[in-house]
């Protein structure tokens, strides 16, 4: 099991390290044209709307949960550790910000997807 805990945070690490390398690669790549820009800057406004309203709404659920998830840690008689609360708030964090990331890069990954694919298509 402590080899897991080692383990786990290194891969991590190189999962993050990989991310970052693709996320500057599509980065690199042809945008398209001006409307295919646009578009792309239109979705990522409404992600950015939609992420927002449901991060107001779920920090109270997690919140929440993180306090009772603390108490019952803390309490003599449970079978339980006050850390579980501490790991659920950073699983929610790392979620929330993977979510961010996929905003940000997901609407520059489809806008270079579709301008790829038009440029292929002059050559059929």
């Amino acid at each position: 099991m402590y080899s897991t805990v080692y383990f786990l945070p290194i891969l991590g690490l190189l999962v993050l390290i990989y991310a970052a390398w693709r996320a500057s690669w599509i980065k690199s790549q042809d945008a398209g044209e001006e409307k295919m820009t646009e578009i792309a800057h239109h979705i990522a406004q409404g992600a950015t709307s939609f992420l927002q309203a449901a991060y107001k709404s779920i920090i109270l659920f997690v919140g929440l949960t993180c306090l009772g998830l603390l108490i019952l840690g803390s309490t003599v008689t449970s079978h339980t550790h006050p850390l579980i609360a501490i790991t659920f708030l950073l699983g929610a964090l790392t979620s929330a910000t993977a979510g961010w990331m996929h905003r940000q890069h997901g609407p520059l990954s489809g806008g270079r997807h579709a301008a790829r694919l038009q440029f292929l298509r002059r050559f059929q």
